[in-house]
Order: structure tokens, then sequence, then C-alpha cells
């Protein structure tokens, strides 16, 4: 099967952008006119309605109403759905299946991180663009290697940023996102909220231990910036950029 091909370049850094935690009735557009002013959007992430494979954090509320979509299309920034949990079986598929179909189109992104979701995806909606999640931990050549083969793009894990040996040597830097900010998860050793979330968001028990490997610290205040210009030298220009709004988000 032919590889994605990559998204169409940028002559500028543009942002995929947080939408998390956006109380329903607020416009997309004052939000983003008041957290990310004069920057180049190319995505908005944030919950459209209850799935059990949402992932990165624990649903509550839908954050995009149909108006942000609408407002989203027409200012040609994608609509990015996190379908980022790492537990995924037919079920899921089966029952997410009525909101894949709505939103599917050319200029929208699904982020996953697990493949096999992927590649159903592919199968039965290829008008997506379909995102690797930076849950996938994606950290050397091979790993991403094998993720462009089956993902158009791919978000590396803000702990990649640190690797600029790594980086430099990297072909397709068109198709890979990198972190312009991060928060906890950035050095958490970790990450079993990743795997909480997912467990919560297909309606299972958790316990507080497992939300959280550094609920006695406090990293809720651990936000760290990246100097985008460097990379951007290197010849990436494409960015995440998460509000600062709690926990890490994927």
């Amino acid at each position: 099967m032919t590889p994605p091909s990559a998204p169409p370049p940028h002559r500028e850094a543009s942002y995929s952008v947080s939408a998390r935690k956006k109380p329903l009735a607020l416009p997309i557009g004052l939000l983003l006119a008041g957290y990310y002013p004069g920057l180049t959007l190319d995505g908005v992430f944030g919950f459209v309605a209850a799935t059990p494979l949402n992932g990165g954090r624990g649903y509550r509320t839908p954050e995009l109403s149909e108006a942000d979509i609408a407002y989203l299309r027409d200012q040609q920034i994608a609509l990015k759905l996190p379908l980022s949990n790492p537990f995924v079986d037919r079920d899921a598929y089966r029952a997410s299946w009525e909101l894949l179909a709505r939103y599917e189109d050319p200029a929208n992104v699904v982020v996953i991180t697990a493949d096999r979701l992927a590649r159903w995806i592919r199968r039965d909606f290829p008008r997506y663009q379909r995102e690797a999640s930076a849950i996938k931990n994606i950290t050397t050549p091979a790993r991403l290697a094998r993720a462009l083969t089956l993902y158009h793009s791919v978000v590396l894990p803000a702990s990649a940023n640190d690797d600029l040996a790594f980086l430099e040597s990297l072909a397709e830097k068109s198709r890979i996102r990198l972190f312009a900010n991060a928060g906890c998860a950035y050095r958490c050793p970790a990450k079993v909220c990743y795997s909480a979330f997912g467990r919560s968001n297909r309606n299972q028990p958790i316990t507080q231990a497992q939300t959280c490997s550094q609920q006695f610290t406090d990293h809720r205040s651990q936000f760290t910036h990246f100097d985008t210009k460097l990379f951007e030298e290197m010849g990436f220009h494409r960015f995440k950029l998460v509000r600062q709004v709690g926990t890490t988000g994927a």
C-alpha cells in the first residue's frame, strides 16, 4: 500500500492548539484570539462527543460545538479529533462509527495511538488525515519510519526535543510535529495517566493512584517552553501548543 503523502508545506511555522476545557458556550474564535493571537493555526483539538475512542485525558463534556466546527472550517483550520485511547477494540470502533462518519473530511484530522484503529480508519474513512499521537512515544528512527507508512504525520513526545542529533537526522521533517511547549508529561517517567484516562473513557473503574504518578508533587506548575526558532532552522515547521489549564493532554 502506498504510504501517506506529506501534508502541504507551510511557508511559516504553524500550530496545532488545544480547546481543552473550553466551555461549550464560549465561541472558539474568542478562545483562539485570546490565547493564540498572531499565530498561524493549522488545527484545533478538542472533544466533540463521548466515544470510547477518546484519549489523552478524561472526557467530561464536549468542548467544540457545531458552530465552533463551522468556524474552523471557514477559517481553514483543521478539526482534530483526539481519538488517542490506547485501548481499542471492534466494539469501541463500531460504537464510534456515526461520529467518524459525521466529521470525515480531507481537512480534518484523527489523532491516534492504536495502530489497529489507524488501519481501520484508513480502510473505512480514508478522507481523514491520520496523525500519530505523542502517546505513542516514538523516539527512534526505525519506529518513526514504520509510523510514517500508516500516518500522514507524527507528533513526537516533548522529550524528543532534547535529542537534537535525533531531530537533525530525520528526513521527513514536514511530516513531524514537535511540542512548542509542554506540561508535566515532558519529564514524567511513567505517564500512567494516559492508560487511566483510556480506561475511564471506556467506562472502566480507575483509582486515584492510577491517574497520576506525580500526585505528591506540584506537577501542575511544571510548564516548559521550547526554542521553536531553533527547530525551524533545523527544518521543522509544525508545532503543538498546549494551553496551560491543568495536566498533560495528548
